[in-house]
């Protein structure tokens, strides 16, 4: 396995963790995009339609707006069915707030880190990432082809 390091631009909330990425390039609005039960997208017609982010490293270039995003995040993570990290290109400050608060009610801190859009584009869905504020980098883990693996069922993260 080779490794691409991208630079973070911007660390939202800090944190290390690892796991398997789930990666989209549409926008997604957490309020009725999102089921927090089951941490699964049913936005009709997402491309993550059905998938889930719970347990893996969720990068989606930017939010769309709901101000109750951030009651949607903190649902999930009270049903533990939260990302283990966030990256985008652009953060909402709602999904921050959300954040916030799951950290505070709930003692499980959530990284959010952005990275340039030209770093965005090197993630592909199903990669290994660690993020890892203290360093200010983002680590994707690549096959010999420079691409990443089919995304399993179980993430396999893990805070560092």
């Amino acid at each position: 396995m080779a490794a691409v390091t991208l630079s973070i631009s911007r660390t939202v909330i800090p944190g290390k963790v690892k796991g398997r990425a789930v990666v989209t390039r549409q926008p997604l609005s957490l309020w009725g995009g999102l089921d927090p039960a089951r941490g699964v997208v049913i936005e009709k017609g997402h491309e993550l339609e059905g998938r889930s982010w719970a347990g893996f490293i969720f990068a989606y270039p930017e939010g769309r707006g709901s101000s109750t995003s951030a009651a949607v995040l903190v649902d999930a993570v009270r049903s533990g069915r939260a990302p283990l990290a966030v990256i985008n290109i652009t953060t909402d400050p709602v999904l921050v707030t959300g954040c916030i608060i799951a950290e505070v009610l709930y003692e499980k801190r959530i990284p959010v880190v952005e990275v340039p859009a030209e770093s965005f584009e090197r993630l592909v869905d199903g990669v290994i990432v660690a993020v890892d504020t203290d360093l200010g980098m983002v680590v994707v883990e690549v096959d010999e082809k420079g691409t990443g693996h089919s995304c399993g069922g179980d993430s396999n993260g893990q805070r560092l």
